[in-house]
């Protein structure tokens, strides 16, 4: 539900109701015996102010959102018994639930007209920042995926050719921080896989990004990136054979939006 207080400000609250047994649900479980599955709700209070180029030479977005998922979360390093789930099969420790915020900003700062046109797509750059922090989370226990806090920022060139007034350019920086509890596992899990070799995780990754969105038409939208990471992290592979490396990946994203390729995109 979203309530506007006027054309620059409004308040909203939700709820998400998810179950890991989808799609073999028929949407109407009311717990999780009704499934077999595991069910949590997550609950959502945000407002945000937005000005755009039709009342703002130099528009400003600025949102704050709170959220609590009453999801059972798993811990990133001990068991129910206390020990290590590198190393031991029994059930990982579990904690109630998790509380976060996010925070995130947009300003436009320069424009090719200098503010003065009516363009409501000008050749414009914005500077914009995203952050994200967990409250539950600490050095003896945390969320299942042990990142307790994550960042974005960056600045985006929008419509520098006047013949193409929906792309836009980028370059930003990602970062994300684990537990210690996260990097202890890793650098056991790591061991457990590579007897005699050591491998430190570092709490903070870093990715240093390019990418763009090119429209072509009203329904396809290319999406090329380049990442530089640093501090690379086991996290998603835990017990590879080798230690993780900084890399460059580089790839394209292809986004076909149906429903206005069909026509069903509405006004």
């Amino acid at each position: 539900m979203a309530y506007d207080f006027n054309p620059q400000w409004r308040a909203q609250i939700g709820a998400w109701r998810s179950n890991n047994m989808y799609p073999f649900t028929n949407g109407w479980e009311r717990s999780a015996g009704d499934s077999g599955g595991t069910m949590s709700s997550t609950y959502l209070a945000d407002i945000a102010y937005r000005t755009d180029y039709g009342n703002s030479a130099y528009p400003t977005s600025v949102e704050v959102l709170g959220f609590h998922n009453n999801g059972a979360q798993l811990d990133p390093y001990y068991t129910v018994d206390g020990t290590s789930r590198a190393s031991s099969s029994a059930a990982p420790r579990t904690s109630d639930g998790i509380t976060g915020a996010y925070l995130g900003a947009k300003q436009t700062f320069w424009r090719a007209d200098g503010g003065l046109g009516k363009d409501k797509h000008p050749t414009a750059i914005s500077a914009y920042v995203a952050y994200s922090h967990l409250f539950d989370s600490n050095a003896g226990s945390g969320q299942s995926n042990g990142i307790t806090r994550q960042a974005n920022t960056g600045l985006i060139l929008s419509a520098p050719f006047r013949s193409r007034p929906f792309d836009s350019y980028s370059v930003h920086m990602n970062w994300v921080h684990q537990t210690a509890d996260s990097q202890r596992y890793l650098e056991e899990a790591h061991a457990l896989s590579n007897p005699g070799s050591t491998y430190s995780p570092n709490a903070d990754e870093f990715t240093l990004n390019l990418d763009a969105n090119i429209v072509l038409g009203d329904s396809i939208i290319l999406s090329p990136y380049i990442a530089r990471s640093f501090n690379a992290s086991s996290k998603l592979n835990p017990y590879a054979t080798e230690n993780p490396r900084d890399g460059l990946a580089v790839g394209l994203l292809v986004r076909v939006q149906i429903d206005q390729l069909l026509g069903l995109g509405g006004i």
